[in-house]
């Protein structure tokens, strides 16, 4: 029975698991006084490239979103690209969290930060499709 809940649910938790690892990531790194990080730990690289391999089991493409800071972007964005994942970022600096949140028991994004992400992403696929060759 362990076995079926979990093959049943581990889809749905892979990715809710990854979410708050990557927002303790971000928390770390901005810190007020802290030193922030330029690296991705090596427990959260391991998880991505789980995720990574999951997916390519299952002949789907990983990408990960993300609102990283900046001195951090740059060598997440090398990851990415050595590892195979596929990435998205978003920037959402210059907003109080409360105005992109629900609330400060549910820190998923409200509508207006999911208008503002549905925008730059779609900037980012626009962008990305006329780059390919042979494509309009």
């Amino acid at each position: 029975m362990t076995g079926f809940l979990y093959q049943m649910l581990s889809p749905f938790y892979l990715p809710y698991f990854v979410e708050l690892e990557i927002t303790a990531l971000r928390q770390s790194l901005a810190k007020p006084g802290g030193v922030r990080q330029r690296t991705i730990g090596d427990f959260e690289q391991k998880m991505l490239l789980l995720a990574r391999d999951l997916g390519l089991k299952r002949n789907q493409q990983v990408t990960v979103l993300t609102d990283l800071p900046e001195d951090t972007k740059v060598v997440f964005r090398d990851f990415c690209g050595k590892s195979g994942i596929g990435l998205l970022e978003i920037a959402l600096e210059g907003f109080r969290e409360d105005d992109i949140t629900f609330g400060e028991s549910d820190r998923h994004w409200n509508a207006h930060a999911q208008e503002l992400i549905a925008e730059q992403l779609l900037s980012q696929l626009k962008t990305n499709r006329s780059t390919r060759p042979g494509e309009r």
